[in-house]
């Protein structure tokens, strides 16, 4: 009964808000389709098609108020140029039901995706974009994380529904959302009143999404959080080899009291180990990925949208050992083999071009005069947006997920932080500094004019 009610509120907010404008219907969209609120109450509402009446809102406020989808950053035109490759192996689908599904699928995500690129286009609607896009999925990695912590180590063996069922996609999913924690705390506006509240809920956020990854038994998940931890080390951290010194130190001491789920030890251990031990589940992935070298050579345009399944027994070159319609276990090959050459360029040529921007604000934000007005929330998502993107690019290449919303939102926010930041901080004069952590610090109060206080002696600034 507490769900139900609890739903109806959500859902009440959230079509208001998305009849108010057209960024509001953006928001309810991107909170319906990751909270999944009809997965998560207990009474079936599928009838009503809701995620259609959401999306259908969508386009019609965005049209009335002709906010159209950006077509011309690079960002959408590497989009459109996926989403060519996919309708032409289209041609080659074993499966063309399954294939067009998927394409549907992606036409739609893509379609918001280049909203989400128009409508986010001051720093207040990228914050609420990504408090959004971070506390819809949050609140399960959350709530996993904190039920199995205090449950003693409790293991789950299932993820969320829709593309995110598969345990490894939902602990993949809780790494990559785990650095916008951090990004909403350098964004909160300062005469909010429920501001320490708010930032120490996003603090805990992190280590409890964390353990929830650690509670589904994913080793890409774990991998993923390890590159995470070294690029948040890189893109954070002013003083890097403390910091880790510290962080080693007190890993080993609050390691024994962790109740780490039982058998996860083990599991770990197969990951250096699986030759030794014969770990069928490791082994067999590298003749998967085998296997889809063989079909991108034998079609250079691709097999179909998630047709690697269908198509894999036709390629299988030991006759079943490891069974029959097999996933590929890997999100880039399985992007060369379902859409060629031409998906693969730019889907790698996606991440490449994020990286960079994130990279490029980061340098811009820390380049601005010290105090500037959200110099320090653009370079906390920049590197927010650097650590996911990395997460899954090393935890991606042990499952089968390119279409997952997190890395595609990711993209799209990515573009919208490039066009609010480049229009923020112009006609700001740009100073090199010997210390570029200096103009993140806050604001400081303004001092009195030289005419109302008495001459003092120069001290110098490393004196004071």
């Amino acid at each position: 009964m507490l769900r139900n009610l609890v739903f109806v509120v959500l859902l009440g907010v959230a079509i208001w808000g998305a009849f108010i404008s057209p960024f509001g219907a953006l928001l309810a969209y991107l909170w319906f389709a990751l909270f999944r609120p009809l997965e998560w109450i207990w009474i079936d509402l599928s009838a009503l098609r809701l995620s259609l009446l959401f999306g259908v809102v969508l386009l019609a406020r965005s049209v009335a108020a002709r906010s159209w989808p950006n077509v011309s950053h690079r960002t959408s035109i590497l989009t459109m140029v996926f989403l060519l490759s996919a309708i032409l192996a289209h041609i080659n689908a074993v499966s063309p039901e399954t294939s067009w599904h998927w394409i549907d699928y992606f036409v739609r995500l893509a379609i918001v995706c280049m909203l989400l690129i128009t409508q986010a286009d001051s720093p207040r609607r990228l914050f609420l974009a990504l408090f959004v896009v971070a506390c819809s999925l949050g609140f399960y990695s959350v709530k996993a994380g904190f039920a199995s912590l205090t449950g003693g180590g409790v293991r789950f063996g299932d993820g969320l529904a829709g593309g995110l069922a598969d345990n490894n996609a939902f602990a993949l999913a809780a790494v990559m959302i785990m650095p916008f924690f951090f990004a909403l705390t350098q964004g909160i506006p300062e005469n909010w009143k429920f501001q320490k509240a708010f930032t120490w809920i996003m603090r805990i956020s992190i280590p409890l999404s964390g353990f929830a990854a650690v509670s589904m038994f994913s080793r890409s998940a774990l991998l993923a959080m390890a590159a995470g931890a070294f690029m948040a080390l890189i893109v954070f951290v002013k003083r890097r080899f403390g910091t880790l010194m510290l962080c080693v130190l007190v890993g080993g001491i609050a390691a024994p009291f962790v109740p780490l789920p039982q058998g996860y030890k083990e599991r770990v251990q197969t990951i250096y180990t699986y030759q030794e031990v014969g770990e069928e589940s490791a082994i067999s992935r590298l003749h998967f990925w085998k296997v889809a070298l063989h079909m991108v050579g034998d079609k250079p345009l691709g097999i179909g949208m998630f047709n690697f399944n269908a198509t894999y027994d036709k390629y299988d070159f030991l006759d079943g050992r490891f069974g029959h319609n097999r996933s590929v276990h890997n999100s880039h090959l399985q992007v060369l083999a379902e859409q060629g050459f031409i998906g693969f360029i730019a889907w790698i040529w996606l991440y490449i071009s994020s990286l960079r921007t994130c990279f490029r604000i980061r340098r811009l934000a820390m380049s601005q005069p010290e105090g500037t007005p959200h110099a320090r929330f653009f370079w906390a998502i920049s590197g927010a947006f650097a650590v996911s993107m990395v997460s899954f690019l090393i935890g991606g290449s042990f499952i089968a997920m390119a279409l997952n919303e997190i890395s595609w939102i990711t993209f799209a926010l990515v573009a919208a932080m490039e066009q609010v930041a480049l229009k923020t901080f112009a006609g700001v004069p740009v100073k090199r500094r010997v210390n570029p952590y200096a103009a993140l610090q806050q604001p400081q109060p303004t001092e009195p004019s030289a005419a109302a206080t008495p001459a003092t002696p120069a001290v110098s600034r490393k004196g004071r």
